[in-house]
């Protein structure tokens, strides 16, 4: 399961650098044939074929952009999980206009070791991810709390909800995404729990240690 996680996502990947990169890259070559065999009319044409390219390169920028912050954003690394949680929730807002969210709790800088912010992060990012595929949600609520040596995350949202022994016996899709969520928080000596039913939403909470788990101890969460 997670080497077809794993080329499930190169897949996506490859996908989308097809798509996104060779169409501009494709464009971006005619224009610059264009100049370079002199194929245009008036300057102004000129001018209009420059802003044209311009745009190309400025359209690259931004996809690669996305494609980076998808594989892991630089605000992580810069500022922290806190900042990355609600940038990673603007992009969200973003792409899912029509679906009203908050995120309220921690707002100071969190220094947590690296496997735990990533554990975090990727919990989040997928199920962030889930709720835009799935859930037909108008609402998505974000709760952060510090609770003694834990960092607890809540996500709700209002959506269709799901049964969830029927979803993760689903070979690919929400079901591999929800086993995917399980063992990042396993992994990371954490836990994550699952409250939904159909027509009622779904509530996702999860909780993480704030220091690094012994290894035998990650051995018998992960068993």
């Amino acid at each position: 399961k997670i080497m077809s996680s794993s080329e499930e996502e190169k897949k996506h990947l490859a996908r989308e650098l097809h798509d996104e990169f060779g169409q501009a890259l494709r464009a971006f070559h005619q224009g610059v044939e264009i100049l370079k065999d002199h194929s245009y009319g008036s300057p102004e044409q000129y001018g209009e074929q420059c802003e044209s390219l311009l745009s190309l390169v400025e359209r690259l920028e931004a996809d690669l952009r996305h494609v980076r912050d998808h594989l892991r954003p630089v605000i992580l690394d810069d500022l922290g999980l806190v900042p990355a949680l609600k940038w990673h929730l603007q992009q969200f807002s973003e792409q899912y206009p029509e679906v009203e969210t908050s995120f309220v709790g921690v707002a100071q800088k969190l220094n947590l070791p690296h496997e735990i912010e990533i554990a975090f992060y990727r919990i989040y990012q997928e199920a962030l991810s889930n709720i835009g595929k799935y859930a037909s949600a108008s609402r998505v609520m974000i709760d952060l709390q510090l609770s003694g040596k834990q960092l607890l995350l809540s996500i709700r949202d209002n959506g269709i909800g799901f049964n969830e022994e029927q979803i993760r016996l689903k070979p690919e899709g929400w079901g591999l995404g929800l086993l995917s969520m399980r063992e990042r928080a396993a992994a990371s000596g954490g836990g994550m729990f699952i409250d939904s039913a159909p027509g009622e939403g779904t509530k996702i909470k999860v909780a993480l240690p704030l220091e690094p788990v012994a290894e035998s101890l990650l051995v018998e969460a992960c068993a």
